[in-house]
């Protein structure tokens, strides 16, 4: 990947491991209902060579049961990050709730288990970036189009590599790209999770950190801020 996320941001997300842990072994039950807003494109997996007309847009669910405590609970949305299974319409889901880095499960397409720390950070960037931008078909889709490439590819670019898309020839392929190109490792972060199924389209969901976790991570950035301002201090001293 050519963006790493900032070392200084690590200590302010020191929790997402906690968050992780004690969702890993929750479940989501969910009733899928349709992909809105919508629209086609056409993307290949295997760098061009071929091309599959998709529908991509927006997932909509409503919760019906699993013992994840807390959001996202009732309806709520989410966005494809496994292409090679599908969910059915109108009919009711059973996810784990994991960490995203573990996810997709188990894969296809080139993708192995589990994207890894790196994408699943670059995906927490682009939700917290880009998610209040998806307000019609063109932008819902050109945020699916983004997490496909982020996936699928060891790089950000929708013309090369493994996952391609019609480029420039769409509007939302260029802006997804736009997109793409801002992401620069340093955050915002989203606080993301994965709902994954082995024998389901794993997705990726908002989970809201409870406020108490908010304040620990908080005080622990402010903490390694004060301990780098005391280290810069001390070593200023020394050197009079």
């Amino acid at each position: 990947m050519r963006y790493r996320p900032a070392p200084v941001l690590g200590a302010a997300f020191i929790l997402l491991p906690f968050l992780s842990a004690s969702a890993g072994a929750s479940t989501i039950e969910a009733l899928f209902v349709k992909v809105t807003p919508w629209m086609w494109f056409e993307y290949s997996a295997d760098g061009g060579a071929n091309y599959v007309e998709e529908i991509v847009g927006q997932y909509r669910w409503t919760r019906t049961g699993g013992d994840h405590a807390g959001p996202p609970q009732g309806e709520f949305f989410s966005f494809c990050i496994e292409i090679s299974q599908n969910v059915v319409y109108q009919q009711v889901h059973r996810f784990d709730v994991v960490d995203l880095a573990d996810a997709p499960q188990p894969g296809g397409m080139g993708v192995g288990a589990g994207m890894g720390q790196a994408k699943a950070d670059l995906l927490r960037e682009l939700w917290a970036r880009r998610i209040g931008d998806v307000v019609g078909p063109q932008t819902a889709a050109a945020f699916q189009i983004g997490v496909w490439e982020v996936v699928y590819d060891d790089g950000l670019s929708l013309a090369e590599g493994s996952f391609r898309a019609r480029y420039p020839a769409l509007p939302e392929v260029a802006l997804a790209q736009s997109w793409l190109d801002g992401l620069t490792g340093n955050g915002p972060f989203a606080p993301l999770m994965a709902m994954s199924s082995p024998e389901y389209q794993d997705h990726l969901i908002l989970v809201p950190l409870p406020s108490a976790v908010w304040g620990g991570a908080v005080l622990l950035a402010a903490m390694a801020i004060v301990t780098r301002r005391a280290s810069r201090r001390a070593a200023a001293a020394m050197a009079l």
